[in-house]
């Protein structure tokens, strides 16, 4: 109650409201004020949509008057009479025998809620027929827009620098868009002052992506029939929308966020209307409903998108949402237009966690068809619901690829029972729901572990603010100074939230698609399994309350830790599903085909195909969806329903995609062949979607070469239809988000793989080796590409398109502050190029190598995030490309080229022991990684291991890493090899200040590995060190002093004072009974020091025999190549 009330507002009893002030008389046009304050915090106005009312759009009916608009008899089918009946705009005003029910929480919630504020509404003339005018029918919001700016500025003359916060519904986000748009472009400051004074804004259903794109006639038109229209009336038919006006609020609006970056909150429909035919569903999809923008804070109203801004009272979940998103607003310090400090820093580490395309995936999961899954909600041995509503852990939806996890679990996160259900469960606490859908074709934040945990943090501190305290200092001592977040201290944000105790909470997430998961973490999924245990565990199921629903297929690996959660298998439920998907599907196409519908044989023969096409699904949606798609394809060619059976016959296997897929590599056209080939190699070698322009450009580069080529893009509909044609529905375009080489975010299509199993496919069987095998007998001389791969593809194609950019130009280069080599991929395909074919591409790299040196540009391309090169390192492209472990370039470069040991600047050996950006080399996918190999290339081409830099050699380089907390694995194995390689134990790792006589006379003291190690009490960096023969000798008094507290059970007994359990005499008893124990069961030391004693007793015993206490020795370069270390003989 007393956080509640700091953060902006009252608690109220969950009784609902009686409206109490009917004394105000809302009216349809102008401004009304609802509430008033002598010295108001802030001006709350809220703005209805098309065919709405500034008091109905916002109040929740008398239960007599709530019957469903959209179903039933209409008695009245004039314009007024539709809209009265969709939004109750006849209505009266309530008088005093209003029912309790009836709540225009505006007036009845919000001004007891916010007493502080002044609250406004805004009506004008929303009714269709008044909306569009124009022969074209034109979206006409201008007036609309400037009367609302007009009206805001004179009723805001006393206090033109008040904070303005605004509530709209529906395309009123629009009129507001225009209004704030006229207030930026203003020459008076009186009206400037309204975009420059909008502090936070909410929307409920505004279509955001709408503005932008075509899909906004399709969204107002479904806006109409909400209103009562018919979907044949004339005002649907005719609606159109200048793309001018469209482009210019979205550019326009864009440019307000980022100039006033004002707090904005989406609220998103959960459920669609009904009834509707073609307009059924959501009337403002996800995607469209969505901001592109950092500060946004997204959730669902579970509701329609007309009830969705109407609320039954205090207890309402919409009014609540509502009400913490518009208390969050008010708790900004506004003063002199800046933020507090504590709610600066809150802005910074959302703004630090949030993914622009951490939402893509879950929008391109295609909603479920209307009619199915509904059994989530109605088989009760399922156990969802009693899970949902009193279980605890994890569920688990398991399933063949392809049988419809995704769809299903985006049925269950955007489906109000969902919620309803949850509410039953642990009720004193509040809910906390977040979501990731993992895809494996996607960027990498959305297949690894890192893009989960950054967006469920972004999630969680959403909806529950005060938790930035939990991992202020996380973020301050690790994201905030690096520019970045990184898997461990993700997982330690994570973790610190569901183990505390301050905030009671409920928190469900749902996760879709675990085997999707980046593999180059995989170890088998081990570790993401390891994770969500870890995080139920944490957890005490009463203050903090975690469960977890998850999909998968049936792996193995997740059989063995999710046996024992419940949980089902989709594809044992979906026969029905796949029957109704069939139908709407090919009723959709026939309500085309007259002809074939008339034709009696013909319906009864398709009958009798869908029967069998269901039979065989074996419950594998995409297998239905391929099949049903050959088979409307076939119908549109003509084919009788013999030759349709007989193709249907011809489909190998029963929901078997495996053998679905070959079959459809062997039927592609043979002229069409080598594009297919190109096209797949190109995607399956892509790191995450590729632009589809740049798509259309790889192939046309790699089929007749740059110099040919005149870069010349088809339209997005010319590609799709190649890439049908061509690939045979195994690739599509899809939306996706990007940033431009400056950080900018934009919306592209993209080209990728229709869905993870033809991945799986390619990568599985020989269909590369097969469509190569088809394609060799019509060459007498097969091209350079049917022999490569997408990596050399790519690899060129990123070559030309640089130079083509930048040759002309290369300070562009360098004047930017930052160079995203993840982006320019050019290493990585270097790599796995030398990887797959065991080849190196010199022509390209040469050539990027001499513009490189010749304009100095390897500085600026190693530019990432804050890291900028010390300017005596002085790198060189050689540089790069020993970083990226290019063995065979850089051996070529060595041996053809130039000496690559006398360049100026940090040595080439040191540079590959300790790669430079460290954020570069973290990812599978990243153009830097740690090399043993190439380390033992470098001293076979001449590299001295014994040559310093800045003081250190390179085995002191890679010991900073350690010294920094850096005690990988890989790091591991890179201190193994330098040592092999003959590298000293004794070398100094840093150098330290020590006054000996203290006078203030301070020498510089070298501090050797060994001593390092036992400083840090790192005993596994200490013991590879002494297998290397480090010395005892070398350790200090210091050292020794650490190794000497390395007791369990000192000799001193602890001062025990008596407590309620045990007497200090009973205490103490104990203590030196079990220190007797562990000294004779030898487990009285310490790890480290055990180490040392170990090795001790190992020098005496070898030193009386003579011999090496270790098999381990160094090798010469003349040496290596017989280390069995390194693979040959031993």
């Amino acid at each position: 109650m007393a956080q509640e009330t700091q953060l902006g507002y009252q608690q109220y009893t969950s009784v609902p409201p009686t409206s109490t002030n009917t004394s105000i008389a809302v009216k349809e046009n102008g401004f009304t004020l609802l509430s008033t304050n002598t010295s108001p915090d802030a001006d709350v106005f809220f703005i209805h949509g098309l065919a709405g009312h500034p008091r109905n759009s916002w109040t929740y009916p008398e239960p007599t008057r709530r019957e469903d608009p959209y179903q039933g008899p209409r008695r009245r089918t004039g314009l007024g009479s539709k809209l009265r009946a969709a939004f109750g705009s006849e209505q009266k005003l309530p008088s005093s025998n209003t029912s309790r029910r009836s709540v225009f929480w505006p007036l009845d919630l919000l001004t007891k809620d916010f007493p502080n504020v002044r609250i406004f509404t805004f009506g004008y003339d929303s009714h269709p027929t008044n909306w569009f005018k124009g022969p074209t029918m034109q979206l006409d919001i201008f007036s609309y827009g400037e009367s609302l700016l007009n009206g805001l500025e004179a009723r805001r003359r006393e206090n033109p620098d008040r904070p303005l916060i605004f509530i709209v519904h529906s395309l009123g986000g629009l009129v507001l868009k225009e209004a704030l748009r006229r207030s930026r472009s203003s020459s008076e400051q009186r009206l400037r002052a309204i975009h420059l004074s909008t502090k936070a804004i909410i929307f409920f259903g505004t279509p955001h992506r709408g503005v932008s794109y075509m899909n906004l006639v399709l969204t107002v038109q479904k806006m109409l029939v909400c209103s009562g229209f018919d979907a044949n009336d004339k005002l649907i038919r005719d609606v159109r929308v200048d793309s001018s006006t469209a482009k210019l609020l979205g550019e326009e609006f864009s440019k307000i966020l980022d100039e006033v970056r004002p707090k904005v909150y989406t609220f998103q429909e959960a459920t669609g209307m009904s009834g509707f035919g073609p307009f059924s569903g959501k009337v403002v999809e996800d995607s469209s409903s969505a901001l592109d923008y950092s500060l946004q804070e997204k959730d669902f109203i579970y509701a329609n998108h007309v009830n969705m801004c109407r609320f039954t009272g205090f207890d309402d979940d919409g009014y609540e949402k509502t009400k913490a998103a518009l208390a969050h607003c008010l708790s900004i310090d506004f003063s002199a237009g800046i933020q507090s400090s504590s709610n600066a820093l809150y802005q910074r580490i959302l703004a630090s966690l949030y993914l622009p395309d951490s939402q893509e995936r879950f929008d391109q999961v295609e909603d479920a068809c209307d009619g199915t899954f509904e059994w989530l909600f109605e088989k009760p041995e399922l156990g969802f619901v009693k899970w949902l509503r009193s279980g605890k852990g994890i569920f688990w939806i398991s399933g063949k690829p392809a049988s419809g996890k995704s769809t299903l679990l985006k049925y269950a996160v955007s489906n109000s029972k969902t919620y309803e259900d949850l509410r039953q469960n642990n009720p004193k606490n509040r809910w906390v729901c977040g979501n990731f859908f993992f895809t494996n074709r996607g960027k990498q934040t959305q297949k690894s572990i890192d893009g989960l945990l950054q967006r469920i943090l972004y999630q969680l501190l959403s909806q529950v603010p005060p938790l930035v305290g939990l991992i202020e200092r996380i973020f301050k001592q690790h994201a905030g100074i690096q520019g970045e977040w990184i898997l461990i201290y993700l997982e330690d944000a994570l973790m610190t939230i569901v183990r505390q105790r301050k905030h009671p909470m409920n928190i469900c997430l749902f996760i879709d698609a675990l085997d999707e998961h980046d593999e180059n973490y995989h170890e088998n999924h081990s570790r993401l399994v390891q994770l969500l245990q870890h995080v139920i565990d944490a957890s005490d199921g009463k203050t903090v309350k975690v469960m977890l629903c998850l999909t998968s297929r049936p792996e193995n690996v997740f059989q063995d830790v999710f046996r024992g959660y419940p949980g089902f298998r989709i594809h044992e439920h979906t026969q029905g599903d796949i029957q109704t998907y069939l139908s709407t599907r090919m009723n959709k196409y026939l309500g085309e085909r007259p002809d074939i519908c008339a034709d009696g044989q013909m319906m009864a023969s398709l009958s009798q195909t869908f029967s069998e096409v269901t039979r065989r699904a074996q419950g594998v949606f995409l297998w239905v969806k391929l099949v049903v798609t050959d088979i409307i394809e076939g119908l549109r060619d003509g084919d009788s329903p013999y030759k349709l059976h007989q193709n249907l016959s011809a489909i190998p296997g029963n929901g078997d995609l495996q053998e679905l897929y070959s079959g459809i590599l062997l039927r592609l056209r043979a002229n069409y062949l080598s594009e297919a080939f190109l096209m797949l190699q190109i995607a399956y070698s892509a790191t995450e979607p590729t632009p589809f322009v740049d798509f259309f450009q790889v192939l046309q580069v790699t089929l007749i070469g740059p110099a040919t080529y005149d870069w010349a893009t088809p339209t997005e509909q010319e590609m799709k239809r190649k890439l049908l044609s061509r690939c045979r529905g195994f690739l599509e375009i899809q939306q996706s988000f990007d940033r431009d080489e400056l950080g900018a975010e934009y919306q592209t299509p993209v080209v990728q793989f229709l869905h993870q199993s033809v991945k799986d496919f390619l990568r599985d069987s020989k269909s590369f080796e097969d469509i190569r095998s088809q394609l060799r007998p019509t060459w007498k001389e097969a091209p350079d590409w049917l022999l490569e791969n997408g990596h050399a593809f790519l690899l060129r194609y990123r070559v030309f398109q640089h130079l083509r950019r930048y040759g002309p130009r290369p300070y562009e280069i360098k004047a930017r502050p930052r160079f995203d080599l993840r982006k320019f991929d050019v290493l990585y395909h270097a790599y796995m190029v030398e990887l797959t074919l065991e080849k190196t591409l010199t022509k390209p790299l040469d050539v990027l190598s001499d513009f490189a040196d010749a304009n100095g540009l390897a500085p600026f391309y190693l530019r990432h995030e804050e890291w900028v090169v010390p300017p005596s390192w002085q790198p060189s492209f050689i540089t790069l490309a020993v970083q990226a472990g290019l063995l065979i370039y850089v051996q070529y470069t060595a041996e053809r080229r130039y000496n690559i040991h006398q360049l100026a600047g940090r040595p080439l050996l040191h540079w590959a022991v300790l790669p430079m950006p460290e954020s570069l080399c973290r990812r599978g996918t990243d153009p830097f990684l740690r090399s043993p190999k190439m380390v033992k290339l470098l001293i076979q081409l001449g590299a001295r291991i014994d040559a310093r830099f800045e003081g250190l050699t390179a085995f002191g380089f890679l010991f900073m890493e350690f010294i920094r907390g850096n005690t990988s694995q890989d790091q591991i194995r890179m201190l193994e090899s330098l040592l092999k390689l003959g590298s000293s134990t004794e070398e100094p790792v840093r150098w330290e200040a020590y006054d000996e006589n203290a006078q203030g006379q301070y020498v510089q003291v070298p501090v050797t590995a060994l001593q390092q190690a036992v400083q840090m009490d790192n005993t596994k960096l200490a013991k590879v060190l002494l297998q290397f023969n480090a010395k005892l000798d070398a350790l200090t008094e210091e050292n020794w002093k650490f190794l000497r507290k390395g007791y369990i059970y000192s000799d001193e007994t602890p001062d025990f004072q008596d407590t309620a359990e045990a007497s200090k005499e009973q205490q103490e008893q104990k203590w030196l009974n079990d220190k007797e124990r562990a000294i004779r069961e030898g487990r009285n030391t310490k790890p480290m020091l055990r180490l040392i004693q170990d090795h001790q007793q190992r020098l005496a015993r070898w030193k009386h025999q003579e011999t090496s206490p270790y098999s381990y020795h160094s090798y010469s370069p003349q040496d290596l190549g017989q280390s069995p270390y390194y693979g040959g003989p031993g």
